[in-house]
């Protein structure tokens, strides 16, 4: 594995009926890979909205696991590259 990059995201989002725009901060994410699998972990996320940040707290700091997708195997590897967790 090489050199691990820490990735970051920000993502706002307008819901019909809600008067404020939703944002969520995702901070040091990347992925775990080996010869058969792949995982995704987010050390850090935040929103400003108190629901979304008790759902945040229970994904985050986590290992999931990436189910495997044949006609999308090319691009996952190249993801995985891309944001290699530091071995």
């Amino acid at each position: 594995m090489g050199a691990r990059i820490q990735g970051k995201a920000y993502v706002a989002i307008n819901l019909t009926g809600e008067s404020e725009t939703i944002e969520v901060w995702l901070e040091d994410f990347y992925i775990i890979s080996d010869e058969t699998s792949f995982q995704f972990v987010v050390q850090q996320a935040r929103s400003n909205r108190l629901w979304l940040n008790n759902l945040l707290a229970h994904v985050t700091g986590k290992t999931w696991k990436i189910p495997e997708i044949p006609q999308y195997s090319a691009q996952l590897k190249l993801v995985a590259e891309l944001l290699e967790a530091k071995g």
